[in-house]
């Protein structure tokens, strides 16, 4: 763990390991890389405080989101994904193609 990121730990008790540090999160469906304040920690969950100021909760993680322990390792992520939605819509293009090209020789 990083320690400029390691802010303090209030107290380990049973599977969960209270704290306040920062980590990076981002959904497998967007581009946006959220800076959030990681309050619990578990091997299988994350909690953190979400809302503005006095309004601010503690929630579980929600599922499809990635969690980073540095800004660079989410960015990677997001730019890993995009590389691999780009081939995948390469390979798409070149599929329609060769059908378009297969039902007009057909045609003829």
């Amino acid at each position: 763990m990083d320690e400029l990121n390691f802010l303090l730990i209030k107290q380990a008790w049973g599977r969960f390991t209270y704290l306040k540090m920062k980590m990076y999160k981002i959904s497998s469906w967007g581009f946006e890389i959220k800076e959030v304040e990681i309050t619990r920690k578990s091997d299988s969950s994350i909690w953190y405080m979400y809302g503005r100021n006095d309004g601010k909760v503690e929630i579980r993680r929600e599922s499809n989101t990635y969690y980073f322990e540095t800004w660079e390792a989410a960015k990677q992520k997001l730019i890993d994904r995009n590389k691999r939605d780009l081939e995948d819509a390469k390979r798409a293009v070149e599929r329609a193609e060769q059908q378009l090209f297969a039902s007009v020789l057909a045609s003829q």
